[in-house]
């Protein structure tokens, strides 16, 4: 779970959404 909210987390920053 952890790893799945950083990624979510990476791709909001990045704005790819």
């Amino acid at each position: 779970m952890g790893v799945k909210i950083s990624s979510r987390v990476k791709v909001e920053e990045s704005g790819l959404d």
